[in-house]
């Protein structure tokens, strides 16, 4: 399906690779919490290593799956076309069903201080479909590229 969309304009992968190793350093400690508590028996401290031993390993081993999910969530733009690979399956768009993007601005804040800022987008088909696109961190230049994919498709449908 790749193939048939021509040439890789653009290539938009989210890095999952933070969040894995925090994932493995909580399960990590987590387990290691676990094996002092009984290598030097359960004392007023062992209680809280208690409960950090048995939510330490299971939070950290979900944050390593979530982390692989993600690892493959990408977004490829084509001369023809764009995919946008998900964890286990891939959806294709050829720039001539593409009516549009529909892109809005997200700020993320703590204690009222914006600490980063990302998209989300839809891809609107010509036949009425939306297509939200959940590359994680997509940002303006992605949109930017997309509509002009979008905008030279159209001219060529025009012109041909």
């Amino acid at each position: 399906m790749e193939r048939e969309l021509g040439e890789i304009i653009q290539e938009y992968k989210a890095n999952a690779l933070f969040e894995m190793k925090v994932g493995g350093g909580i399960a990590l400690t987590g387990i290691a919490a676990f094996f002092f508590c009984l290598v030097f028996g359960i004392d007023i401290l062992a209680g809280l290593l208690l409960l950090y031993d048995v939510v330490g390993p299971i939070l950290g081993i979900v944050i390593v799956i979530v982390s692989l999910v993600k690892w493959n969530n990408r977004l490829v733009v084509h001369e023809h076309g764009m995919v946008q690979h998900f964890a286990w399956r891939a959806e294709s768009f050829k720039w001539s069903e593409v009516a549009g993007i529909e892109a809005r601005e997200r700020r993320h804040y703590a204690s009222g201080v914006a600490y980063a800022m990302d998209f989300k987008a839809t891809i609107l088909m010509k036949n009425g479909r939306r297509h939200p696109i959940t590359a994680v961190g997509l940002n303006r230049r992605m949109i930017d590229l997309i509509r002009a994919m979008i905008e030279k498709s159209d001219t060529k449908l025009r012109e041909g």
